[in-house]
Formats: C-alpha cells, structure tokens, sequence
C-alpha cells in the first residue's frame, strides 16, 4: 500500500500537512461567479427534489387561487360581496331527500351492473365506475349536516 504524498505548507508560524487531493484543490482556481452559477443550477441547498416538485405544485395552486379571487371581482366595485342568505330547514331537507334519492338510484343500477357478469374485470370496472360518484354523494350528503349554509341571495342588496 502506497502512503499519500504530502507536502509542507508553511504559514506564517504554522505548517499544516496537505493530501495529493488538498494540494490539487488549493491550486484548482475557480471564479466566484461560477461558483454561485453552478450552485443556482444545481438546485444545491434547496431540499430534496420532490419537495421542489411539491412547492411548485402548491406554489401553482397558489396562482390559480388568486387569479380566482382577481376575477370575481368586478371592475367597477371593487371590494363588495354579492349578498348571502342563510339555507332554510326546509330547503335543506329537500336537498337531502333529493341527494339520497340519487344515492338509492345509484346503488340500484351498481348491484344490477355488477350482477351481469363474473369476472372480476367487469366487477372491478363496474366498481371504477360507480364508487366515486357513490363517495360524492356522501359526501355532499355531509357537507349538508352542517348548521349554518350559506347560499347566494337572489335578492337585491
């Protein structure tokens, strides 16, 4: 095994001893400006790659969030709301009624759908199709339980 080759370097009062690598760097001169270009490049000190990838989609949503609120303003009233009202009970029960309705009909044409065939591919297919529309209406379903709904008035301010 061959030892590394050192060399002296003297500074002032001290000596430090430096490795083949050590020596090399020292005389490998780069410009700072390239330094910081390769840094900015190569994305060093900004985390991991998928949490870039993360920011950019939450930095998106962002925009698109904003451009939403810029355009429901209208240009001559700036800062003014189009006026609310509270959903009644009654209201609110028929939207409920409605909803399961669609839900009872929905699991109907499903159990048909999935009683036609055997395989598991058409199960699977009939499964794809008809769950998400089932979950939404749960959903939906959920989001009208809660105590206050506010829904636009179609009555003048």
């Amino acid at each position: 095994m061959q030892a590394a080759v050192v060399d002296t370097v003297a500074t002032g009062t001290e000596a430090r001893h430096l490795t083949v690598q050590q020596h090399w760097l020292m005389n490998f001169a780069v410009a700072p400006n390239q330094v910081r270009t390769y840094v900015a490049r190569s994305g060093y000190c900004q985390g991991p790659a998928y949490l870039r990838r993360i920011k950019g989609v939450l930095e998106e949503e962002q925009q698109y969030i904003e451009a939403l609120s810029a355009t429901e303003e209208q240009p001559g009233e700036p800062g003014e709301r189009q006026p609310v009202r509270l959903l009644t009970a009654a209201e609110r029960r028929g939207l409920v009624e409605g909803l399961h309705a669609k839900r009872e009909q929905l699991e109907r044409c499903f159990a048909n759908d999935f009683d036609l065939h055997h395989e598991e591919a058409w199960k699977r297919r009939v499964r794809d199709r008809y769950e998400p529309q089932i979950v939404e209406l749960d959903r939906d379903i959920e989001r009208l339980n809660q105590p206050y709904i506010f829904v636009a008035s179609e009555e003048l301010a």
